[in-house]
């Protein structure tokens, strides 16, 4: 705490510590000191989204899931009053564009989570394509190359690694093994829930990435 307080102090700026909290990870949660003149919370709201202490993102995909709603009234309304492709615009400008945001962080969230975030964009995949609540979605998302919120978290996770160039098994020892290839990194391990759930498409998606 004193060396971002005197960083702020360095740079001119000011702390405003009823703004700062503190949040314990791990299952000694009990044993981490308090900070003087600092709440200790069980979550807070940083950079737009719900950080909680046990990173169970719950509380997060709540809100996400009230944005989503409001947004699919919007996205109803633009459909009866414009054609295909400004529906189309409004879904990524209205749903995707939240979906995607800190994705690559939340994402690794239980699959209870993603399913229920999951069924509202297929909500919005129905009113694009202007289906029933009943009919299935599945070839729309094919045809209109619009990726699941699984397939979206799938490749924020394989840009992240690409982009930053994580460490692999290689780089730290040379034994053949079967992940010496793999990145460690814990965002591969949120992906296990996964294999087997997404449709076949996000498959092939991640097919065509192993072969560049």
């Amino acid at each position: 705490l004193n060396l971002a307080y005197q960083y702020c102090h360095e740079n001119d700026l000011v702390v405003n510590t009823e703004k700062t909290k503190q949040l314990a990870f791990g299952r000694r949660r009990e044993d981490v000191p308090a900070l003087p003149d600092v709440s200790m919370e069980s979550q807070t709201k940083f950079l737009g989204m719900t950080i909680d202490n046990n990173l169970s993102w719950n509380n997060h995909v709540d809100t996400l899931s009230k944005k989503l709603n409001t947004c699919l009234y919007i996205l109803k309304r633009v459909k009866s009053a414009s054609d295909d492709a400004t529906t189309r615009i409004a879904y990524y400008a209205l749903i995707e564009s939240h979906l995607r945001y800190g994705l690559v962080v939340w994402g690794g969230t239980t699959a209870g989570n993603l399913n229920r975030i999951l069924l509202l964009q297929k909500r919005a995949i129905r009113i694009m394509a202007g289906l029933g609540p009943r009919e299935s979605c599945r070839k729309v998302f094919k045809t209109t190359n619009v990726l699941t919120i699984i397939g979206l978290y799938i490749k924020e996770v394989i840009l992240y690694v690409t982009i930053e160039q994580l460490q692999r098994g290689l780089d730290i020892h040379t034994h053949t093994t079967l992940v010496m290839h793999q990145t460690f990194t814990s965002l591969y391990i949120t992906l296990h829930h996964m294999r087997g759930n997404h449709p076949i498409w996000e498959g092939n998606f991640l097919t065509s990435y192993q072969k560049i």
